[in-house]
């Protein structure tokens, strides 16, 4: 149907976004703290000085960000199963080479 279409078309382009945004306000939140070494692994470098009032607003969004991407990734797969299970349309056997 059109709505299904529109939908999956937006929250696909919502899911690329946020898997560019999300890692980039990290980046920069931690930037700004200054808190560059990962996991006691390796060191990003720095993209801005330092300002610990402005690093809290962005890891807040940085967070919100991730919420979001992760209920757009449950509702993306629950898309999937209902076109799987309820429409059985091969919605899913064309995501997944591996079905057919």
């Amino acid at each position: 149907e059109p709505w299904q279409r529109a939908a999956a078309t937006l929250v696909h382009a919502w899911i690329y976004l946020l898997l560019i945004v999300v890692p980039l306000l990290g980046w920069i939140g931690i930037s700004l703290y200054p808190a560059l070494t990962l996991f006691d692994l390796f060191d990003l470098p720095a993209l801005t000085g330092t300002n610990r009032a402005a690093s809290e607003s962005v890891l807040v969004a940085h967070a919100f960000g991730a919420y979001i991407l992760i209920a757009l990734i449950f509702a993306h797969v629950g898309a999937a199963l209902f076109h799987h299970f309820v429409r059985r349309d091969g919605t899913l056997r064309r995501m997944l080479p591996g079905l057919r």
